[in-house]
């Protein structure tokens, strides 16, 4: 035990990866007292030769699978290995938790929501796979967002056993075609969870996003991109401002947890989809849109960096009409300037109205 002691953690490993038919099982375990542990106990121990075969051969099959995914992952270079993670980073995930409660708590101050984490190894396992063969077979990997996915209680054992249906009858309807419908509006997802009941429930996912292309009711799968031998990673339903991503394999994202809630004052389904900003400029100068994203807090709109946070979603010319479908809560910002004043003016839009319609004049 003494000698044991002064190892290291990857020491332990290697005298267990030595004579692995006498230390089946040792990838179980990932801290060195307890490696220390098991070591000793097969020293001391002789084998039961009634032993299972069978589970004999899991064990090594599943140290073989542990080296191997080490050996896949475990780069030199630490920001790789954070791109190939099978979860954010816990302080991103703790942040979109708290900007959540602070959006339904602004509502209601006696709504809440508990997150129970969901850590499924071999899940993220296929996770982290599925990232590392993309970027080998595309030299990219592209971004990944943390979305939401509306349910109700009853469905969530086997959503977190087996993963989303892809073939199962569709609740929902289909409106961009086949596949797993996620979103980036809490609100949203929350719409589709116990319709009427202040007990609400949404599995909190991260998703690859990759190339994205605008879904439609007959896109069961993803057509190639123009002029490559690739597909589309992912449909949605605008391209310019997505609030909806429809993935159509398993193993594209990861489920994080389950956020529940209790809320007061509920809304109904329909408050809130098809919402609707429409922009009518009648005046004699450009104006450029931008749309901000939920995950941008409390950045001034007088602060420059607002624009690099944005998403620039149209240039109004004098005269113009733009519209777009949007969502409850979503936020954009319009921004011009004329010669008597060439410094940027900024104006921000809230979308609480149904149909919200901007006149703009100077």
């Amino acid at each position: 035990m003494t000698s044991l002691k002064s190892n290291t953690v990857k020491e332990l490993i290697l005298i267990c990866q030595n004579d692995k038919r006498k230390y089946r099982g040792y990838s179980k375990y990932k801290r060195k007292d307890d490696l220390i542990n098991f070591i000793s106990d097969k020293n001391i121990v002789e084998e039961n030769p009634l032993e299972n075969p069978l589970e004999n051969q899991y064990n090594e099959s599943n140290d073989d699978m542990g080296e191997i995914l080490n050996n896949l992952f475990n780069e030199p270079d630490e920001k790789i290995n954070v791109l190939f993670c099978s979860r954010p980073i816990k302080e991103n995930i703790d942040e979109n938790i708290v900007d959540i409660e602070k959006n339904i708590k602004h509502k209601n101050k006696k709504n809440s929501v508990v997150f129970d984490i969901h850590d499924d190894e071999g899940n993220g396992n296929m996770y982290r796979i599925y990232k590392h063969n993309y970027y080998k077979k595309y030299k990219k990997l592209g971004n990944e967002l943390i979305l939401y996915h509306g349910t109700n209680k009853k469905n969530i054992p086997d959503i977190l056993e087996y993963g989303f249906s892809l073939t199962n009858g569709i609740k929902h309807g289909a409106l961009y075609g086949k596949g797993i419908y996620f979103t980036n509006c809490i609100d949203k997802a929350l719409s589709y969870s116990e319709r009427g009941s202040s007990n609400k429930y949404v599995i909190v996912s991260v998703v690859h996003i990759g190339d994205i292309i605008k879904g439609n009711a007959n896109m069961d799968m993803h057509p190639k991109i123009q002029n490559k031998s690739k597909r589309y990673d992912t449909s949605v339903d605008n391209i310019k401002n997505p609030i909806q991503y429809i993935k159509k394999e398993n193993y594209t994202y990861n489920i994080l947890g389950v956020l529940s809630f209790t809320l007061f004052n509920i809304i109904s389904h329909n408050n809130y989809n098809n919402f609707s900003l429409r922009f009518n400029n009648n005046s004699n100068v450009n104006v450029s849109i931008y749309w901000i994203p939920d995950f941008v807090k409390n950045v001034s709109i007088k602060n420059p960096d607002i624009f690099k946070k944005s998403k620039f979603m149209h240039n109004s010319y004098p005269g113009g009409t733009w519209s777009c479908n949007t969502c409850h809560n979503h936020k954009f910002i319009y921004t011009y300037n004329t010669l008597d004043n060439p410094k940027n003016i900024i104006s921000r839009i809230l979308i609480i109205k149904k149909n919200t319609i901007i006149d703009f004049n100077i």
